[in-house]
């Protein structure tokens, strides 16, 4: 699977589209970074690849987002990784989705 790498206008600022899996997760992140995004949406589909280390990995950036005035937004359709989201207290420190259009909704036109 090919990741899907696009950047949106909001009002907060850039906005930063990265599907996951596939392409090299951190080399989007870094690239999105260096572009200046303040606003990363992560869509991780149905969930099955994200691990403990990619989650760990959500709540760094999610702090290196909030300190340049933006956040992270992930895009997870499926319900138990959601419940894991909640249950360890990391839907605190990134805004979790169903679908990539509520959270570019968030994110501002």
């Amino acid at each position: 699977m090919t990741a899907v790498h696009h950047r949106a206008r909001s009002l907060a600022g850039d906005t930063i589209v990265i599907a996951y899996p596939g392409d090299d997760l951190a080399e989007r992140v870094r690239m999105s970074l260096d572009l200046g995004a303040r606003h990363v949406i992560v869509d991780v589909g149905d969930g099955q690849r994200v691990d403990a280390t990619t989650l760990s990995a959500f709540k760094r950036l999610a702090a290196r987002l909030r300190s340049r005035g933006g956040g992270l937004s992930v895009v997870c359709s499926q319900p138990s990784l959601r419940s894991i989201l909640d249950q360890t207290l990391l839907s605190r420190s990134f805004a979790v989705f169903g679908t990539v259009d509520a959270a570019l909704r968030r994110a501002g036109p």
